[in-house]
């Protein structure tokens, strides 16, 4: 990443590149394995309240629903 944004003609030191990305909250690991919060509290939801199936009129789980949209969406654009 550090090599394709200098590239682009930007200029900064590898550290001063380092710590932006990480005051971002970008991370350099492989997407598609992690789960972020709101996936692991519906994870939680569904067993505690559902027996592991989401519910179709629950506001939580269609909050969700559209999470995991975006989520999906993201990480084809960011590919």
């Amino acid at each position: 990443m550090y090599a394709d944004y200098i590239e682009k003609d930007n200029k900064c030191s590898y550290e001063s590149y380092r710590k932006a990305v990480k005051s971002l909250n970008i991370s350099f690991t492989k997407l598609g394995e992690e789960q972020c919060e709101s996936c692991l509290l519906q994870e939680q939801h569904v067993k505690a309240d559902y027996q592991g199936e989401a519910a179709v009129n629950c506001p939580q789980c269609e909050k969700w629903q559209i999470h995991k949209y975006s989520a999906t969406e993201s990480r084809l654009h960011y590919q």
